[in-house]
């Protein structure tokens, strides 16, 4: 063993681990954890307070303890633990602590009006070390937590990414209430309907030869096109593919599609999160008349029902910061809870104030509800599905939100 230091990852993991063991069989108490490995009951006491570190082949002993009849959960945890005693870990006291670096994808006004102040009000609160942080995009976020270098990760976190089945394969995610839904955008013939829930209905794996996705590689909808709908996204023959995450971009090629020549005639529709499909949609102006193919999704009954992804900061999956940076936001947010919720409460009329200016721009204030429906709902502000520990965040956000008129009378029937 190595001399008496602190490993902080090493004692936050087994706590997990024993947590977990605990809940499912009952106590392990650390002498018979020391019996089943064959060490003695003062090794695993000082590895579990994190003041000493196992060597690889008692780190391999803990890994089959806890997860004897799972090899992917236990090759997992080995690596994890293993990453835990490096002798240059970051976080190790003997060492000094690492400065976390936090990239922020300008999501507004998500991001940048509330997630980046809770990030910096969190960041003082629990005296971490930090560079500034950076802004980054959809487009260079998987680079930026790729550990493939010969350097390592560019980056340890990345704020403002929508967390999606494959990602969540690749990466660790702490989650937030706040929730986006699916859309599409499509050139329009006369006469201008504002959108078309029949080619929602129309948007099937059988009906792929109807349609020319726009797509960009590191967006939802890459990931809806290619994982869903069945689409050989490499192939420029079936799909277009956009270079970088750009409303004006996006908006240039799907004027650009309709005069290129693919394998099918189908209908070029960019397909992305639908704050974005509002922003792709202003920026085709009303020389290129254009339609989503559904309205803001507002949580209401017998709407059309489209994959919602929740926005999230994500940390590369072998990532030492994500096990202390979990525990700690979690304690932060128990305790600033009424401070974050004014924050959340703010975010809630920005955004209605926002979409109404969306809503009125393109026409659409006579033909959908109140633009606050969907904050409600974008925000679990109607109280379904909320991540626990945001739970009394979002509670008293809602609470704060009834002194609002508008909000109130919508919030009464959410």
């Amino acid at each position: 063993m190595r001399p008496a230091k602190d490993y902080p990852i090493l004692r936050g993991v087994l706590e997990r681990e024993f947590a977990r063991l605990e809940r499912e069989k009952g106590r392990q108490s650390v002498r018979r954890v020391a019996g089943q490995i064959k060490v003695t009951a003062a090794a695993v006491s000082t590895w579990k307070l994190g003041q000493q570190a196992p060597n690889a082949n008692n780190i391999d002993k803990l890994a089959r303890f806890f997860w004897a009849d799972d090899q992917i959960s236990r090759e997992r945890l080995a690596k994890e633990l293993a990453g835990a005693v490096r002798p240059d870990d970051p976080s190790n006291s003997a060492v000094g602590p690492a400065a976390l670096r936090m990239g922020v994808v300008k999501y507004e006004p998500f991001t940048t009006e509330f997630l980046l102040p809770v990030y910096r009000r969190f960041r003082e609160y629990a005296g971490i070390r930090a560079e500034n942080a950076v802004e980054t995009n959809v487009s260079d976020f998987q680079g930026n937590l790729s550990a493939s270098s010969s350097a390592g990760p560019q980056l340890d976190c990345v704020m403002g990414i929508l967390e999606t089945v494959d990602r969540v394969l690749r990466y660790r995610f702490i989650s937030t209430p706040i929730r986006v839904a699916l859309n599409g955008v499509v050139l329009a013939a006369p006469p201008l309907k504002r959108q078309d829930p029949d080619i929602w209905k129309q948007l099937t794996p059988e009906n792929r030869n109807l349609f020319v996705p726009v797509v960009h590689q590191n967006e939802i909808g890459y990931a809806f096109a290619k994982h869903f709908l069945g689409y050989d996204i490499e192939d420029d023959g079936v799909c277009y593919r956009v270079p970088n995450f750009d409303e004006t971009e996006y908006a240039d090629a799907l004027k650009d599609a309709k005069h290129r020549r693919f394998k099918h005639d189908g209908k070029p529709i960019v397909l992305a999160d639908e704050f974005f499909c509002l922003r792709v949609l202003e920026k085709l102006g009303k020389k290129n008349p254009a339609k989503l193919i559904l309205l803001p999704a507002t949580g209401a009954k017998g709407e059309s029902p489209r994959p919602r992804y929740r926005l999230a900061l994500a940390f590369a999956d072998e990532s030492r910061w994500y096990e202390p940076f979990a525990r700690a936001f979690d304690l932060f947010l128990e305790v600033n809870a009424k401070e974050i919720a004014v924050l959340y409460s703010k975010l809630a009329t920005r955004l209605a104030d926002l979409l109404g200016y969306y809503y009125v721009q393109m026409g659409l204030a006579k033909e959908t509800a109140d633009p606050r429906l969907w904050v409600i709902h974008a925000l679990a502000l109607d109280m379904e599905n909320t991540p626990h520990r945001w739970q009394a965040v979002v509670k008293l956000a809602h609470d704060m939100l009834q002194d609002d008129p508008a909000f109130r009378k919508v919030l009464s029937k959410a």
